[in-house]
């Protein structure tokens, strides 16, 4: 790693522009100045919405290359470690710029440029997407040629591929469309620490339980009205014990006022057991 001269912790104001599109699409960032390389990437991908499925790298003014090393194999003779490589040690002013790749296949090419160099309390005031224009492309979809095809067909309803290609797409897909909104939320989400993750883990199990619950006390609610639905109407009885237990209980339900009068006062109290399960307070349970 080459030594760089002390630089002061700063926020970078980043412009990543996608390279041979027009009208252009591009993402205005703010990280800090002290992040690695490997960070910024995992920033640009969530940024420009990629979804991390291909290799990349990083290519600087003088040439230098920086790729994720994950063995000391990998290291070529020119390729260096993008995890060992601070940002501030390959842009440090206004105008300084960093060439990212992302998909060897596709080649999307982007041109990072530093905008602006400001305090770093605003990387607490100021939110981490701050605009951008239009969607990034989809993922596999050929790279700038393929994808340049693909908005012909998206337009076009008589070419014959454009029902295919708008399924493979999703029906929401709009290449005009970039709200900064959704990636500073995306990310709020992703910011979960250990403890929240632990959170989160105990919360599933509470569901869990919840739900194995819920489903015990509709058994007994089902297997009460068949008993009550075997002595007063046989024959559907027989037609409902052959259905799954979604079904037999959507069909109970109506039917039990017109034909089973007296299935109809078991349910009201059977009602109250299953609210019971139900409504049970879960920091009882799992205290």
């Amino acid at each position: 790693m080459n030594v760089i001269p002390f630089q002061p912790l700063q926020a970078y104001q980043l412009k990543v522009a996608l390279n041979g599109i027009k009208p252009m699409i591009w993402r205005r960032i703010l990280v800090s100045n002290d992040i690695n390389l490997g960070e910024l990437h995992d920033y640009i991908q969530r940024a420009m919405g990629w979804d991390e499925e291909h290799l990349h790298s990083f290519s600087s003014a003088d040439e230098r290359i920086f790729i994720p090393i994950l063995d000391q194999e990998d290291l070529s003779s020119r390729a260096e470690d993008e995890s060992q490589t601070a940002l501030v040690e390959v842009m440090a002013k206004k105008g300084d710029k960093l060439q990212y790749t992302y998909d060897f296949g596709d080649n999307w090419e982007h041109t990072i440029t530093l905008e602006k160099v400001r305090p770093v309390a605003d990387l607490v005031e100021s939110d981490f997407c701050l605009a951008g224009k239009r969607a990034c492309p989809p993922e596999n979809c050929g790279g700038l040629s393929g994808y340049k095809n693909l908005l012909r067909i998206i337009v076009t309803p008589s070419h014959e591929d454009h029902l295919e290609v708008i399924d493979w797409l999703g029906e929401y897909y709009d290449p005009e469309y970039f709200d900064a909104e959704d990636v500073n939320m995306m990310l709020e989400h992703e910011s979960f620490d250990d403890e929240n993750f632990a959170d989160m883990d105990e919360f599933a199990s509470q569901m869990e339980v919840q739900t194995v619950l819920q489903n015990q006390a509709m058994d007994i609610v089902l297997r009460s009205l068949l008993a009550t639905l075997q002595q007063s109407q046989p024959e559907l009885y027989e037609s409902v014990k052959s259905l799954s237990q979604l079904q037999a209980t959507s069909l109970l339900e109506s039917t039990i006022s017109a034909n089973i009068p007296e299935a109809e006062e078991m349910s009201a109290a059977l009602v109250e057991v299953v609210d019971d399960y139900f409504a049970f307070d879960q920091d009882d349970i799992f205290r």
